[in-house]
């Protein structure tokens, strides 16, 4: 007899948490990244201590990291009307425009080898779950984060309304 475990907890190594390489010798190998992988673990097996909202912002403040919003969407003006939702939340952002190639996915934040904490925070602000940051990898920043609004970026914006 077999007894049923419901509290099974699991996380994946994605890409965010490696980097692609290509060696002088033309091997191409994956990167690992080690302070990301060692969040990772703290959050899957010690969720208790994980961080609390307060203490990303804390650490985003200390990051300092420039903070883009760029319309993932066809819905126009929808990455201003998130940097004017962000302003009221006590948040500055640096720049807004489009993504090259807007695919109306659901909203994901971007950090850039800075900016893991603020992208965590910023996620915390606009109700997403944190496996909605991910790490950067498209080349469309060397650094701070992207918030790519998405198609739920318009409720989220407008408080649910």
């Amino acid at each position: 007899l077999m007894n049923e475990v419901t509290d099974i907890s699991y996380r994946s190594l994605d890409p965010g948490y490696w980097l692609p390489q290509t060696l002088e010798n033309g091997d191409q190998v994956l990167i690992p990244i080690p302070s990301d992988i060692q969040q990772l673990i703290q959050e899957t097996f010690y969720p208790s201590a994980a961080v609390a909202a307060g203490d990303y912002r804390a650490l985003a403040e200390q990051e300092n990291v420039a903070v883009r919003v760029y319309n993932n969407t066809t819905i126009a003006g929808l990455a201003g009307n998130t940097r004017e939702f962000l302003i009221g939340q006590g948040i500055s952002i640096d720049q807004v425009g489009n993504m090259p190639s807007p695919d109306n996915t659901l909203t994901t934040i971007y950090y850039y080898n800075t900016g893991r904490n603020t992208a965590l925070y910023l996620a915390s602000v606009l109700g997403l779950a944190s496996d909605r940051v991910e790490r950067g990898r498209e080349g469309l920043a060397t650094d701070g984060v992207i918030i790519a609004a998405g198609t739920d970026m318009p409720t989220i914006v407008s408080g649910g309304q």
